[in-house]
């Protein structure tokens, strides 16, 4: 009998501490790399958020941060509050045009969004422009520190043109330093008129060509400036 009642208090602990351990893993949000950066010179971390704070893993050892050392928006943020705040699930995904086609719509289609849709929308596009994370930074004393910080995506429309109109100066200047290399090369080995026909002949060949590498470049540098994070 008191072997029976002894297993079967042995049973209840040991169901309770596995109970206790799944609760603590769902309770546990585990940050992805784009979510948080750390020097390399800390090592190689993990940060955890559960309901009783931040924690810092280095080397399969928890390290609690102390509010102290945590940026006030962060200071007893729940699980929901901090998904808001790093954007996960604020993703926008922009249609094909191949999905549009299925669609079945005609130019003439107007979606009108109001109320809660349009404000879910608007709010994901702005999170989606920019997006949040968290520094990991260490004192002397070892304390770890985290820091809000914002990643902005791109520098904007006048930033993009401007970049726009740099590569294709880029592109014409290099068109144009060939274009003299090569008449400047006739006219010492031929004549001079030979220079100047060859200078025309190629300024009618290389135009083509020139705007079309000026307007791909153009358009490339004016989406990487466009979309690239910045910090």
């Amino acid at each position: 009998m008191k072997s029976l009642f002894k297993s079967f208090v042995t049973s209840c602990l040991l169901f309770t501490s596995l109970n206790t351990m799944i609760s603590k893993d769902r309770d546990t949000l585990e940050l992805t790399g784009k979510e948080f950066v750390a020097s390399s010179k800390l090592g190689e971390l993990q940060l955890h958020h559960t309901s009783e704070g931040f924690s810092v893993v280095k080397d399969e050892i928890t390290y609690p941060v102390q509010n102290a050392f945590i940026d006030k928006p962060l200071r007893g943020i729940t699980r929901d509050q901090l998904s808001k705040l790093l954007g996960r699930g604020n993703d926008v995904r922009m249609l094909s045009q191949e999905e549009v086609a299925e669609m079945n719509l005609d130019e003439s289609t107007t979606v009108v969004l109001e109320g809660a849709e349009a404000e879910e929308i608007l709010e994901k596009l702005e999170s989606s422009m920019s997006s949040n994370y968290i520094q990991i930074t260490q004192t002397a004393e070892g304390e770890y520190l985290l820091h809000l910080k914002t990643r902005l995506l791109g520098a904007g429309p006048g930033l993009g043109w401007w970049s726009y109109l740099a590569a294709r100066g880029i592109v014409y200047g290099i068109s144009w330093s060939i274009q003299g290399t090569i008449a400047l090369t006739i006219s010492a080995t031929c004549t001079p008129l030979a220079g100047i026909v060859a200078t025309k002949a190629m300024a009618v060949a290389f135009a083509a060509p020139t705007e079309a590498c000026a307007q791909w470049f153009g358009i490339a540098a004016c989406v990487v400036v466009c979309t690239a994070p910045t910090p």
